[in-house]
This record gives structure tokens, C-alpha cells and sequence, in this order.
């Protein structure tokens, strides 16, 4: 166990933590980024939900290119590299008000790490039905933010069955997303994914998923599914912004098999983004 000790009338100045509205409230936004070379395949579309995010938490507008120079410096043209940028509201100026903000700047941190792509390759894998269940909150829904306590317990589950990831469903027990993955699944040559307006992350890989379809003249529905859909699937895929889209080869005993939706637009991806 590690302590962490601020005393309020003491000298120690250095534990800012205290009031660092992301640290005690998770009052922010996140968003995780790949870099291929030097580039940002889905830059648009993480700048884009970030903005929206930011002005959904009433939270002031961010710089674009200041983040752009900033990953620049900390990046390389070659290789490949994870991207974490968190941005938090600004401290109170007034620590005792607590959870109601006094202003409403952001702070922003960005941290970046080599990205083994050796070890993310596109393999299939195994899922399961988890039990734990996300709530529902239209105030929060799509966002990225930063409490994610939910999926940490999802996580812990996960870590007790022999699959690779998996599915979560709300509190009504509708599919909304896996654990660190948007989820899609075809049946009779349509592509369907989970209505995320009640809870879940709109992933910026799945945006693109159903930009990809339109221009691909897949057809495809978004809407609330009972956890038994996946049960008629010709094909389950997942997706994220560092994995891509990798198919599913079992959900619990069942196994699917991919169908040529899914090469099409793995295909685009690899063409498009590198990945």
C-alpha cells in the first residue's frame, strides 16, 4: 500500500491532487490515439468528439494545433505509438465548493508510449456474456470520461472466464458495447450495432465503421438489442481506435465465422489507415 499524506496548514505544497477535479471527481474527458508513422489515421474524428465532448461538460474549447505540435515533438515520423490525451476542468480557485466548478478551463495532459503492433495483430477472439451491467445516464452517454469504474469491474470479471473480452449489456439488458470495444455483428448481409443514446462509448472506430458502410453500400441499423441478437449472427466483430476491427471467433459455445462485410472494410481500414 502506498500513502499519500496532505496536511492543509502544513508547508507541503506539491499534493495538487486534492483538488484536481479529474483525480476526485473524474470530471474529464480522455482520448486514446494511434500513430502510424508520423500520422493520426483517425485524428478527425478523436478532434471531433473531443470538441463535442468538451462542450457537453461545459468545458472550454481546446487548441487544435497546439495538440498537434505537442504530439509532434513527443513522436517520431517512423514506428508506431500509443497516444493518451486526458483533459480535465481547471482546479476551483475556491477548494471548498467542492463538485460545483468556479471556472471552467481545461488542463491538459498527453502521454505517449511505443505501440508493439506484433502484439495487437488483428487475431480473432473469444468472447463471453459478462453479468456486470452498465447504468444508464442520457446526460453521459457516448462520452469518453473519465470514470470508468464501470468497465474496471467488467475487467475484473473478464479476468475470471477464459476469453479474450467480454460483452456487457444496460441495467434493461441491452447490448451496448464489450469492455474495451464498440461490438457489431452481421445477419442476412446487414450490419447491426447497439444504440449507445442510454450508455457506452461511441468509439471513433466505430464512427468510422459506419462511414465506411455508407460509402461500401453495406447496409446497416443502429438500435437497442436484447442480449439473445447475437444468437442469430452470421458474424460478431469488435473495434476500437488502436485495434481496429477484429473478428470474434466464439461468443461462450457459439462460433462464428467471417462473412465478406467485414473483409471489406478490414480491407479499407488496412488501406486507409495502416491497420
Amino acid at each position: 500500500m502506498k500513502w499519500c499524506i496532505h496536511k492543509e496548514d502544513s508547508d507541503i505544497t506539491n499534493f495538487t491532487f486534492l483538488n484536481e477535479r479529474g483525480f476526485a471527481y473524474g470530471d474529464g474527458v480522455f482520448e486514446t490515439i494511434r500513430v502510424v508513422n508520423g500520422k493520426l489515421p483517425l485524428w478527425s474524428l478523436h478532434w471531433q468528439r473531443l470538441q463535442q465532448s468538451l462542450i457537453r461538460l461545459k468545458i472550454e474549447a481546446l487548441n487544435e494545433q497546439a495538440i498537434l505540435d505537442q504530439i509532434n515533438a513527443l513522436t517520431s515520423k517512423q514506428g508506431e505509438y500509443k497516444i493518451k490525451i486526458i483533459v480535465t476542468r481547471s482546479n476551483n480557485i475556491d477548494p471548498s465548493k467542492t463538485y460545483t466548478p468556479d471556472n471552467h478551463a481545461a488542463q491538459c495532459y498527453i502521454g505517449v508510449a511505443p505501440l508493439n503492433s506484433s502484439k495487437i495483430k488483428n487475431n480473432t477472439r473469444k468472447l463471453v456474456q459478462l453479468n456486470t451491467q452498465l447504468a444508464k445516464q442520457p446526460l453521459l452517454a457516448g462520452l469518453k470520461h473519465l470514470n470508468r469504474l464501470e468497465q474496471v469491474m467488467a475487467s475484473i470479471e473478464l479476468s475470471t472466464q477464459s476469453a479474450d473480452e467480454g460483452i456487457v449489456c444496460d441495467t434493461d439488458n441491452f447490448i451496448i458495447e464489450c469492455t474495451r470495444h464498440n461490438i457489431f455483428w452481421v445477419s442476412d448481409n446487414c450490419l447491426y450495432t447497439p444504440d449507445l443514446g442510454f450508455a457506452g462509448v461511441a468509439g471513433v472506430m466505430r464512427q468510422w465503421i459506419l462511414e465506411q458502410a455508407s460509402s461500401l453500400n453495406i447496409s446497416y441499423r443502429i438500435a437497442r438489442y436484447p442480449a439473445d441478437a447475437l444468437k442469430t449472427a452470421d458474424e460478431v466483430f469488435i473495434s476500437n481506435a488502436i485495434h481496429g476491427i477484429v473478428a470474434v471467433s466464439s461468443i461462450d459455445s457459439r462460433l462464428y465465422s467471417q462473412t465478406a462485410i467485414s473483409q471489406k472494410l478490414q480491407e479499407r481500414a488496412q488501406q486507409q489507415l495502416g491497420f
